[in-house]
């Protein structure tokens, strides 16, 4: 395998020997490039393909990585765990459902899902229930999931009525999931917890 078509820095991640490895970089700056040869030189150094994950954020991007990996390696590519991080931990959690709280038949929401959900509870709660209102306060739910703050302590951190009435929505929110035994994949991009 050449090496040489790569910059320092991308011919170091390839070459990195020692335990896992992140790589964070921009658009169009050889990633995909990366992983894939890196995976090849560790097929090559006696790693057993199917003890290799590579994870991506975009499916574009996964497939992408499947044909280069077997392109480089190939047969053996197949082994190769490539995925998006969502359908990795997706399948984490349809394996092992009870660790996160979930029952087996859990369900993952997608934006439109949530976004009906936010409505009909706002609504309920006698709260602005129209898209703009459902949309702002998704985002507000999942700049609290991205914190992992439980409705508990966005209650407590209330200082408005506004603010208490997100905290509302929120805890509401978190209930009616529970109660149907689902997380979403648009706020936060974080696995309920037990209890939450």
């Amino acid at each position: 395998m050449n090496l040489d078509a790569l910059n320092p820095a991308q011919r170091a991640a390839v070459e990195h020997a020692d335990g896992p490895l992140l790589i964070l970089a921009g658009a169009g700056s050889g990633k995909t490039r990366v992983i894939t040869t890196r995976i090849a030189n560790l097929i090559e150094q006696g790693a057993l393909p199917s003890s290799i994950l590579g994870l991506t954020f975009t499916n574009k991007a996964a497939r992408e990585m499947r044909s280069r990996a077997a392109a480089l390696v190939g047969p053996s590519a197949e082994h190769v765990t490539l995925s998006t991080f969502h359908s990795a931990c997706a399948r984490l959690l349809r394996r092992h459902p009870y660790i996160a709280g979930l029952s087996r038949s859990f369900t993952i929401y997608d934006p439109d899902d949530s976004m009906v959900l936010l409505r009909e509870l706002a609504e309920r709660l006698d709260q602005p229930h129209d898209a703009a209102a459902a949309r702002a306060q998704r985002a507000l739910i999942e700049g609290f999931k991205s914190k992992a703050l439980r409705p508990v302590e966005v209650h407590t951190n209330a200082r408005t009525d506004s603010e208490e009435a997100t905290a509302d929505l929120y805890e509401a929110y978190q209930a009616a999931l529970r109660a149907s035994s689902s997380t979403l994949r648009c706020c936060g991009r974080r696995l309920p917890r037990p209890g939450r």
